[in-house]
């Protein structure tokens, strides 16, 4: 977080004043430091606080004092790739499911949780689409081995995935 400067004009604009910045998690009543830019990481704050910034500057004879406050959002994880890879889907088989995501906020632990869905074919006398399988990882990979009821030939797979940071989720 970067803190701005008070914008009282002759204080700016002489440049030999003297300037501080406090920082201070008003939600939790405590103080996160000094200067005009901070690192706010989960051991300072966490989703839903309210940090401000006070910032004052002063040439021993005019003082200008300005704050800010901010509040801590949680960012929604970002799925960049899903793949599928088997070398033929069929009876016994086995499939992987691959996902790549990120999480903006630091910290924060993603868990992967992977359909794999069967779309009939028609010509095997069924429509629409089946879940066969929904497992959750804490890695963006899932193998599994299709069994003999699980497909026909002229079937097709899909794998679905969504990703969450145990507050919000992305699919």
């Amino acid at each position: 977080a970067y803190c701005a400067t008070p914008s009282t004009s002759s204080l700016i604009m002489r440049g030999d004043q003297n300037q501080t910045y406090t920082w201070t998690n008003v939600t939790q009543s405590t103080s996160l430091g000094t200067g005009i830019a901070i690192d706010l990481d989960s051991t300072l704050v966490t989703v839903g606080d309210t940090v401000k910034c006070v910032a004052v500057a002063s040439d021993g004879s005019l003082t200008a004092t300005d704050s800010d406050t901010i509040t801590i959002v949680n960012s929604v994880p970002e799925i960049s790739s899903v793949n599928i890879t088997t070398s033929s889907p069929n009876n016994e088989s086995t499939v992987n499911c691959m996902a790549v995501a990120s999480d903006a906020d630091p910290g924060d632990a993603l868990s992967y949780i992977f359909t794999l869905k069967r779309t009939c074919a028609t010509i095997n006398g069924c429509t629409g689409t089946t879940d066969i399988v929904t497992k959750t990882q804490a890695s963006g990979s899932y193998t599994y081995t299709l069994s003999t009821s699980e497909i026909q030939p002229d079937d097709a797979l899909i794998c679905s995935v969504a990703v969450s940071d145990g507050t919000v989720s992305a699919t």
